[in-house]
């Protein structure tokens, strides 16, 4: 049996796609979807629900970016300081970053209407844009940014790239993501023995309250019964590895 019916496009997330389906060579593959370049219902309801958390993400992110660093991620001192306690600057990127997307897209959306001057307020209220526009902003065309990207040697280089709607939220979703590395909300794991079926590494990593389990290589996410159902285990009954 194929993959998928013939006539159906791929969730534009390919092998990472939440509800990807495995052809007769083992390879994986996006569910299918009626229009190219969209996401299926699951992966695109997955990255809405990251998106609406992201004002709340700014909070925690403003509130932890001035407290004393964890002993593995506390700079080196070499010389004195003014202040006693550094900015967390892999916090401040990712707020900054939450700051930089949110207002770009909810200009998308509005079409330039003013939003508020002071910090606090403006991610809220782009955020809120966000969060009540998720079915237009998925289906946004194509258009082309400016975005800095940094260069392997050092720097940033200034580049001229295409995003869509689908890119806007996917890219929305992931600060959700790395809000939560760098706050260290993700650090209470139950790793599991078996090998990601994506990419093939013992990787694997069911959350605390086990209703989904995270691939921590290639950043595959699955609720626990697609999980079960992808390869014929429970979940709950998989043994923890140490």
């Amino acid at each position: 049996m194929n993959h998928h019916d013939e006539s159906l496009h791929e969730c534009r997330q390919g092998a990472r796609c939440k509800s990807r389906i495995r052809d007769d060579d083992g390879r994986w593959h996006g569910k299918g979807v009626e229009r190219p370049d969209t996401l299926c219902r699951v992966c695109e309801e997955a990255a809405f629900g990251a998106i609406r958390p992201l004002y709340d993400d700014w909070l925690l992110l403003e509130a932890a970016k001035l407290l004393p660093p964890t002993k593995d991620r506390a700079p080196k001192v070499t010389h004195s300081t003014l202040y006693s306690i550094p900015i967390r600057l892999d916090i401040d990127t990712v707020q900054s970053a939450i700051e930089d997307e949110t207002l770009a897209w909810a200009i998308t959306i509005t079409r330039g209407d003013p939003l508020p001057t002071p910090r606090q307020e403006c991610v809220q209220k782009c955020v809120s844009i966000l969060a009540t526009n998720l079915g237009t902003l998925v289906d946004l065309p194509r258009r082309w940014r400016w975005r800095m990207t940094p260069l392997a040697d050092g720097g940033d280089e200034l580049i001229h790239i295409g995003l869509d709607g689908v890119d806007a939220v996917l890219g929305l979703a992931d600060l959700h993501r790395r809000a939560r590395v760098v706050l260290g909300l993700n650090e209470t794991r139950i790793w599991l023995p078996d090998p990601c079926h994506v990419c093939g590494i013992k990787a694997l990593t069911s959350s605390a309250d086990q209703e989904t389990v995270t691939c921590q290589s290639c950043r595959a996410v699955w609720a626990k019964e697609e999980f079960a159902r992808l390869n014929g285990v429970g979940v709950l009954d998989t043994e923890r590895a140490s």
